[in-house]
C-alpha cells in the first residue's frame, strides 16, 4: 500500500472514531433515562394482558416509574429493592428485556448517594465543614443576569400598545427596579418590594418573559444578602438546627419540624450551600402526596358515542365524471386506553357505516348510484402535565357501490355508458375509499381539535396560569395509562418544603376514580395560595353566592366586618389520622370593625366519619371550633374577646354536620351520572377517597379494547 493511502486509512479511522465520540457526548443518557428506555421497551413488549399487569406488579414498575420522575433525588432504596426483584432466581427474568432493565438499574444504583434517614442529622453536622463563601463575582454575574432579564421585559413591552406598556410598568414598578441597579450597591429591601409583585395572580404574569425576571430578581437579591461574612456563622447554626429538626421528625412526625426543615433548607439553597445534603433530605422526604386515578369505563363515559348519525353533502369528481349527492354515517366512538408509561395514552375508535345516494354527471349522461362505505378511524390523544396533545387521525374506509341506472339521450348511449361505468367501478371504488378515508380523518381532526383547544383552554386560564403566577406548579406531575386506568402521581412542594416518606395505603376494590391526598400537599398547596393574603368577610360571602352556597346568619352582609390574613408558613393545616379529619385555619392578624388582633392564632375543627339520617354519611363535627393563640399561653382581655367572635363566626363556616354527596363530574363526564362514594378513610397522613359509577351506566359503558 502507498504511503498517502495508508495516511488516507488513517484519515477515515480518525473521522470515524470523532463521530462515534461525538455521537455517544450527544446521545449519552442519564442513568435514570437508561432505566426509562429499557423499562418502557420491556413494558411494550409485554403487552396489556393480565399476564403482564402481573409482572409489572411484582417488579415494582410503578415504583420504579415514580423514582425515575426524581431522577438523581430518587431514594437509593427504593431503587435498590426494585433491583432486588430483577436480581431473582427466575428463569424468565433471564430474558433480553428484563436484563435490560436489570443491567441499567445496576449501573443507576451505583450513582445515587447513600444517606439513611437515620443518618441525616449526623450529616446536617459534618456538612458545617463544608461552607463555600459568596464572592463578589457571584453577585456581579447575578446582577448581569438581572440587568438581561429587565431588558427583555423592557423590549417585549417597546413592542405593546402605550397603555398597556404604560400599566405594567407602573404595575410592576419598573422604573424603580431600573433605578436600584443604577445604584453600586441596591437596596434589597426596595428590591424586594418590586419582586413581590410579580406573585400576584394578574393575567400575563405568566409569561416567560415576566417569569424570568422574578427568579432572576429573586437569584440577586438572595447573592446580594449571602456574600455578606457573618452568612458562615449563620450557616453553622442553621445546620445545628437542622439537625435537631431532623431528629426530632424522624420521632415525632410533627408539622412544626416539618414546616423548619423545609425553611432551613431553603436557606440553604439561597445560600447556594449544602447541595448534597438539601437532596438527600428532599430525597427521603419528597415522595408525591398526591395520587389519583380514573377508570377506563369512567374515561369512555365522557368521550364515546354509540349514536352517531350525521349526513353530509357528497361533492366529487371521478374518473371525469362529477358527482353529487348526500352521505348518511350511521357508527359509534369507542374509547380505550393504551399502556404508556412517559403519559396517558388514549384512542378514540370510530367505527361505523356510511350509505350514499349519487348522480354523477359527464358529457350529458346521467349516472345513479348507491354506495355503501365501512368506516374505521384512529385518533389518538395524549395528557401530560401541560394539557392534552393529539397525533392526526388514521382512517380504513372500503366502498362497495351499485351502479342502479344510466340516463343518456338515446337508448344505444346508455348501453355504452352503462358498460364503461361497469368497467371503471373498480376504479372509482378504489378512488372513493381513498377519498372517503382523507374525509373522515379530516372530520374527526376537526372534532378532536374543538375538545383539544376547549380543554387546554380552561387548563390554561383556571389552573396552570394562576399556579405560575403564584409560582405553585408542583414539583412533580406524572401522568400515564394502563389499559384499564389513567394515573396520576403528583408531588404538590417547592424548595421550601418537604413532601413525606410513606406511600398511600391500597384503595382497594375496583374504583372508577380515586383520589389519596397526603396533609402535606393540603399545608404545601396553601401556603402557595395563601400565604400572607387577606380575605375579607364579603370575600367569603361571594364565594359561598358564587357556588351556590348558604351563606349563614353570621356572615350576613348587615353583620360587622372582619378579615383574616393568612400566616406565612401552612395558613391551612389537615391531620388525616385514626379516621379523624382535622382542618385548621392559622392567621397572624385579624380585623373586627376597627379593632386589629396582630398575633397568631389557629382556627380548628375535626371530623368523624358518620352515617346520617337519610342514609348517607355526614362528616360530623367532633365538639366545637377550637381557636387557639399559637404564641401565648395566658390570653389578655383583647384576645378572649377576639377568641369568642371568631369562635362564632367559624362555627357557621366549620358546620356540624356536612353532608357527604353523591359527586357530579362537569361538562361531558355528567353522563357518567352521579358517582356513589364508595370509601372515604383517613388514617396515617393519608386521606383516601373512592367513587363508582352506578351499576345502570356500568352496563352501558362497555369499552373497545
Amino acid at each position: 500500500m502507498r504511503r498517502h493511502d495508508h495516511h488516507r486509512v488513517l484519515v477515515c479511522v480518525w473521522v470515524w472514531l470523532g463521530w462515534l465520540f461525538l455521537a455517544s457526548s450527544v446521545y449519552a443518557r442519564s442513568p435514570a433515562e437508561s432505566v426509562r428506555g429499557s423499562l418502557a421497551e420491556m413494558h411494550r413488549w409485554l403487552g396489556g394482558s393480565a399476564y403482564a399487569q402481573s409482572w409489572r406488579d411484582f417488579l415494582l414498575s410503578d415504583e420504579l416509574l415514580l423514582q425515575i420522575e426524581r431522577g438523581e433525588d430518587a431514594d437509593r432504596e427504593v431503587v435498590s429493592q426494585v433491583l432486588e426483584r430483577y436480581s431473582r432466581d427466575l428463569p424468565t427474568l433471564e430474558k433480553d428485556k428484563f436484563v435490560a432493565v436489570r443491567e441499567a438499574l445496576r449501573l443507576w444504583v451505583e450513582t445515587l448517594q447513600e444517606v439513611r434517614v437515620e443518618q441525616l442529622p449526623e450529616a446536617a453536622r459534618q456538612a458545617t465543614a463544608e461552607f463555600q463563601p459568596l464572592g463578589e463575582d457571584d453577585v456581579l454575574a447575578a446582577r448581569r443576569e438581572l440587568e438581561e432579564s429587565l431588558r427583555q421585559v423592557e423590549r417585549l413591552l417597546a413592542r405593546a400598545a402605550e397603555p398597556d406598556r404604560q400599566g405594567w410598568k407602573t404595575y410592576l414598578d419598573l422604573d424603580a427596579l431600573r433605578g436600584e441597579l443604577q445604584k453600586p450597591a441596591p437596596d434589597v429591601n426596595a428590591l424586594g418590594g418590586v419582586w413581590r409583585k410579580f406573585y400576584e395572580n394578574q393575567p400575563g404574569l405568566e409569561f416567560p418573559a415576566f417569569l424570568d425576571l422574578r427568579q432572576d430578581l429573586y437569584d440577586f437579591m438572595n447573592a446580594a444578602t449571602f456574600v455578606a461574612p457573618e452568612v458562615q456563622e449563620a450557616y453553622g447554626q442553621q445546620l445545628n438546627d437542622l439537625a435537631a429538626r431532623l431528629e426530632a421528625y424522624q420521632q415525632k412526625g410533627d408539622r412544626a419540624d416539618g414546616a423548619a426543615i423545609g425553611g432551613v433548607l431553603d436557606w440553604l439553597r439561597r445560600a447556594r450551600q449544602a447541595r448534597p445534603l438539601i437532596r438527600a433530605v428532599r430525597r427521603r422526604y419528597g415522595e408525591p402526596n398526591v395520587y389519583g386515578q380514573a377508570s377506563a369505563r369512567l374515561v369512555a363515559a365522557g368521550l364515546r358515542d354509540d349514536a352517531i348519525d350525521r349526513v353530509s353533502d357528497v361533492r366529487e369528481y371521478i374518473l371525469g365524471t362529477t358527482v353529487r349527492g348526500q352521505a348518511h354515517l350511521r357508527g359509534k366512538l369507542d374509547v380505550a386506553l393504551v399502556p404508556n408509561d412517559r403519559q396517558a395514552e388514549i384512542e378514540l375508535r370510530l367505527s361505523g357505516l356510511a350509505t350514499t345516494d349519487n348522480v354523477g354527471h359527464n358529457r350529458g349522461v346521467r349516472i345513479y348510484s348507491t354506495g355503501q362505505t365501512t368506516v374505521q378511524a384512529i385518533k389518538t390523544l395524549y395528557l401530560d402535565r401541560d394539557g392534552i396533545h393529539d397525533q392526526p387521525a388514521s382512517a380504513n374506509c372500503d366502498t362497495d357501490t351499485r351502479l342502479n341506472g344510466v340516463g343518456a339521450k338515446c337508448g344505444l348511449i346508455e348501453k355504452v355508458a352503462w358498460r364503461r361505468a361497469q368497467q371503471s367501478l373498480p376504479a372509482a371504488e378504489r378512488i372513493a375509499s381513498r377519498r372517503a378515508e382523507r374525509r373522515v380523518e379530516g372530520q374527526v381532526d376537526e372534532q378532536a381539535d374543538e375538545l383539544v383547544q376547549d380543554s387546554n383552554t380552561r387548563l390554561r386560564q383556571r389552573i396552570l396560569d394562576p399556579l405560575r403566577r403564584r409560582d405553585a406548579m408542583p414539583e412533580q406531575f406524572h401522568v400515564r395509562s394502563s389499559a384499564s386506568d389513567v394515573l396520576v402521581t403528583i408531588l404538590a412542594s417547592n424548595p421550601r418544603q418537604i413532601s413525606t416518606a410513606d406511600r398511600p395505603p391500597a384503595v382497594g376494590g375496583n374504583p372508577d376514580l380515586s383520589l389519596q391526598l397526603h396533609e402535606t400537599a393540603v399545608g404545601n398547596y396553601s401556603e402557595s395560595l395563601l400565604a400572607n393574603r387577606t380575605i375579607t368577610d364579603a370575600e367569603v360571602r361571594k364565594f359561598l353566592e358564587d357556588n351556590d352556597r348558604e351563606v349563614p346568619e353570621e356572615l350576613r352582609a348587615d353583620k360587622e366586618p372582619w378579615s383574616i390574613t393568612f400566616d406565612a408558613v401552612q395558613p391551612v393545616i389537615a391531620d388525616f389520622r385514626g379516621e379523624t379529619l382535622r382542618f385548621a385555619l392559622r392567621g397572624r392578624r385579624f380585623t373586627r370593625s376597627d379593632n386589629v388582633l396582630r398575633e397568631r392564632a389557629e382556627i380548628s375543627a375535626s371530623y368523624a366519619l358518620k352515617p346520617g339520617d337519610s342514609g348517607k354519611s355526614v362528616l360530623q363535627r367532633q365538639g366545637d371550633v377550637v381557636v387557639n393563640f399559637v404564641d401565648q399561653e395566658s390570653l389578655s382581655v383583647k384576645n378572649l374577646t377576639f377568641k369568642t367572635f371568631l369562635e362564632s363566626k367559624f362555627r357557621n363556616l366549620f358546620k356540624e354536620q356536612i353532608p357527604v354527596d353523591d359527586l357530579e363530574l362537569p361538562g361531558r363526564w355528567s353522563k357518567a351520572g352521579k358517582l356513589a362514594l364508595e370509601r372515604l378513610s383517613s388514617d396515617g397522613g393519608w386521606l383516601t377517597a373512592a367513587w363508582r359509577q352506578p351499576e345502570a351506566e356500568l352496563k352501558t359503558a362497555s369499552l373497545a379494547r
